[in-house]
């Protein structure tokens, strides 16, 4: 039987919906300081089902979006499932300058807020910011490192056994 990601689902549709699973996970860490900012409330089980069970839930279902997507995509591009024309297009977005240079904003934003909570923890919402950012940088990173094209070893190496020794006239002066 012949392996196939998802029927009628492009390569660019599939790092989409990558980014559409981190996207739905990283929300999660911003919305969720936001439900614990009324912690004194009368607690009832709906509220706790709206703290707990159902930022948790989105969170595992957009990280199982996310990585399944990652590796459909990574499998579909080893098994040449995908036109090498769908393929070279979503490289030349992912291979850009502009995905590093979100992926550093990312890292930037992730470094900011989550190194001086751990310090001095008043800000709750600029830390689930920073994971937010952690979360779609890594993203950055996977859709970057699963598009690279294959690296191809040298087929001529040097061999130094059958070279004449080094010499120069030059050794042994000052």
């Amino acid at each position: 039987m012949e392996w196939r990601p998802y029927p009628n689902i492009s390569a660019p549709q599939m790092a989409a919906l990558s980014v559409t699973g981190a996207l739905l996970a990283a929300g999660t860490w911003v919305v969720m300081p936001h439900l614990f900012e009324y912690a004194h409330a009368r607690l009832t089980p709906a509220r706790i089902l709206l703290e707990t069970a159902l930022p948790l839930a989105t969170f595992v279902i957009g990280s199982a979006v996310y990585l399944l997507g990652i590796m459909q995509l990574g499998t579909g591009i080893k098994r040449s499932f995908w036109p090498q024309a769908k393929i070279e297009s979503l490289r030349t977005i992912t291979q850009s300058p502009v995905l590093v240079g979100l992926f550093l904003i990312f890292f930037g934003i992730f470094c900011i807020c989550v190194f001086p909570f751990t310090l001095h923890p008043t800000h709750p919402k600029l830390f689930g910011i920073g994971w937010a950012a952690f979360g779609l940088g890594q993203c950055c990173a996977s859709l970057r490192s699963t598009t690279q094209r294959p690296r191809i070893p040298p087929t001529t190496r040097i061999d130094w056994r059958s070279r004449p020794p080094l010499q120069s006239d030059q050794w042994g002066q000052r």
